[in-house]
């Protein structure tokens, strides 16, 4: 098999997450058919001749604070014909796969607690992260201003329930 191993510029904390036995791990092959080798297939299918084509804005900036993010893939794929755009197209994927499962995970930690710092804690250490430099107020206000709202109101949906149902176990 030729050599098809992608180099993604991702955060440091996003690399360490997807690296993680968990998730991708550090040998990982993705197929086509796998939920990356679908996002890698919709990002490279379009290829620009020319910055000017693009239909979005884009930039380069911040690269310098991004680490890479190997991925090999079984599937054909020109890697000769990729450009910049397409690496950190993929590189902004990964990270809002990330940020996703962050706020999944936090959410359903907040099925007993409502305490975000202590979430993103849990969520570091169960990933093995809090071995990478990472900005925890940063996460948590994510979190917060994503989905504060509706965990608390979720919260209070359940404590209305636990004591409904505690109620009709006393009578």
């Amino acid at each position: 098999m030729k050599n098809r191993t992608l180099e993604i510029p991702v955060p440091p904390v996003v690399k360490a997450y997807f690296s993680h036995k968990s998730n991708l791990g550090t040998d990982a092959v993705i197929e086509k058919r796998h939920w990356l080798g679908r996002h890698i297939c919709s990002v490279v299918s379009y290829h620009p001749l020319d910055k000017a084509d693009l239909p979005v804005e884009y930039t380069e900036k911040g690269l310098e604070k991004l680490t890479m993010l190997s991925v090999s893939v079984s599937f054909p794929l020109k890697i000769n014909q990729l450009t910049m755009h397409h690496y950190c197209q993929l590189g902004y994927v990964l990270e809002s796969v990330f940020e996703l499962a962050v706020i999944n995970y936090c959410k359903g930690r907040f099925a007993f607690s409502l305490n975000y710092t202590a979430a993103i804690d849990d969520f570091f250490r169960r990933y093995e992260l809090d071995k990478v430099d990472y900005d925890k107020d940063n996460y948590r206000r994510f979190v917060n201003k994503k989905y504060g709202p509706i965990i608390e109101q979720e919260y209070k949906e359940a404590l209305k329930n636990r004591d409904s149902l505690l109620e009709k176990v006393k009578k």
